[in-house]
């Protein structure tokens, strides 16, 4: 028996959805006891937090009703990252007194890798980037490798290089095996 009591539930549909559950909770920074109990809120300064942290259980190729397995249609192929979606962003001007801002990136190129963001897309974004200290960090997701951007001078992997009227260029000197997805969440913090 184990001990988050998933092993005594009654049928296979409750105990998939119990894990995912606990998974969910651990891919968004929650702390999981032993037992199953879930504390804390959404943490994505932990290590073990991940983009990808919201499941849809419908986009697991098969799923359990009840006991029985149930094939899911799957029009259109296997979802990527199933059954994993993100969660909600909310992108909003931060307070003058506010320490971080959420956004998300327009585009990006592989090797090597660099990255723009919009400034029409990520209102308040101006606020961070006059910051002395700021830096600007997202998760390369699948393969999790976390990328950090400084201001200008800085020793992070990439940095701000230039700037127009509608977006915000990067730079770095090392390559990704592939680009990133319009929409990647970044978060800056100073």
């Amino acid at each position: 028996m184990a001990a988050n009591g998933i092993s005594t539930l009654a049928t296979k549909a409750l105990k998939q959805a119990a894990k995912l559950v606990i998974a969910q909770a651990k891919r968004q920074g929650k702390t999981v006891a032993t037992n199953g109990t879930i504390t804390g809120s959404v943490d994505s300064s932990k290590n073990y937090y991940r983009y990808w942290n919201t499941y849809d259980i419908n986009d697991l190729p098969t799923k359990y009703t009840s006991n029985a397995v149930t094939d899911n249609a799957n029009v259109g192929g296997l979802a990527a990252h199933r059954p994993w979606k993100t969660a909600p962003l909310t992108t909003t001007t931060p307070a003058p007194s506010s320490t971080s801002y959420a956004g998300t990136i327009d585009s990006s190129t592989a090797n090597p890798f660099t990255f723009i963001i919009s400034k029409v897309d990520n209102p308040g974004i101006a606020t961070a980037f006059a910051q002395t200290n700021w830096l600007l960090k997202f998760d390369n997701t699948p393969g999790n490798t976390a990328v950090n951007a400084q201001a200008p001078g800085g020793f992070q992997s990439g940095s701000l290089y230039a700037t127009d009227a509608n977006y915000y260029y990067f730079n770095s000197w090392f390559g990704l095996g592939s680009s990133l997805p319009k929409g990647t969440p970044f978060t800056i913090t100073w």
